[in-house]
C-alpha cells in the first residue's frame, strides 16, 4: 500500500499549457544580457496594486557591481505592465494572449513607433512554454524580413526589458527561475 501511494504521488503528468503556468513575474527570477543582469527581489505596492521590483546589475562595466533599483513590475491576465524607475507611468511589456495578426507597441517615441505583429504562435516541445514569433515594424511599416520572437514566462529574446531600456543591453543570454536555468537550457525543440 506504501508502494502504490509512492506511485500515486509521483505520476507523471504532462504539464497543461493554462494561463499562469509560466509566469513572468516571480521573486528571484534572474535575466542575463550581456553584461546587464536583472533580478526580481522583493515587493512594493504603486497606488494600490502588488508589484515585484526589478534589480539591474552592469556587471564591472561602469565600475559598479551594484545592483539598482530599474523597475516596478507586475502580471495580470497574461499581461506585464512595469513602472520604471523616477517614472509615473505603467507601461504594458508583454501581452502573453496576443494572436496571430495581433500588433504590439514595444515603444513609443516623437519620432518613431515600434511595432511587432504575430506571425505564428507555437508550444515549444521540451517545456510547453508558447512561443511568438513576431515581425518587427518601425512607423507602421516592416522593417525587417527577420523575427522577433517572445516565450512564456521568459520575454522578448532580443531583451527582456528593451521596450523600457534606454540603450542597447544585449540579447538575453539565460534566465533563471528558483535557480535552475529555464533558458535556453531546458528549450530544445528538437
Amino acid at each position: 500500500m506504501a508502494v502504490a501511494a509512492i506511485l500515486v504521488g509521483c505520476s507523471i503528468d504532462e504539464p497543461s499549457v493554462n494561463a499562469g503556468d509560466f509566469p513572468f513575474v516571480k521573486e528571484g527570477k534572474t535575466w542575463i544580457c550581456g553584461i546587464t543582469t536583472y533580478e526580481m527581489i522583493g515587493d512594493t505596492i504603486i497606488r494600490g496594486k502588488s508589484y515585484k521590483k526589478l534589480y539591474k546589475q552592469n556587471v564591472d562595466y561602469y565600475g559598479d557591481n551594484n545592483k539598482h533599483y530599474f523597475a516596478a513590475v507586475r502580471e495580470k491576465d497574461k499581461q506585464v505592465y512595469a513602472i520604471k524607475a523616477k517614472q509615473r507611468k505603467e507601461i504594458l511589456l508583454y501581452d502573453f494572449s496576443l494572436e496571430v495578426g495581433e500588433f504590439f507597441t514595444v515603444k513609443e517615441t516623437e519620432k518613431y513607433i515600434i511595432e511587432y505583429k504575430v506571425s505564428e504562435i507555437t508550444h515549444l516541445i521540451d517545456t510547453k512554454r508558447t512561443m511568438w514569433y513576431m515581425f518587427y515594424f518601425l512607423n507602421h511599416q516592416i522593417y525587417t524580413t527577420g523575427f522577433e520572437y517572445w516565450i512564456e514566462g521568459i520575454g522578448d529574446l532580443r531583451s527582456p526589458f528593451y521596450s523600457i531600456e534606454d540603450t542597447s543591453v544585449g540579447s538575453l543570454y539565460t534566465c533563471y527561475e528558483d535557480d535552475i536555468c529555464i533558458y535556453p537550457c531546458n528549450l530544445v525543440d528538437e
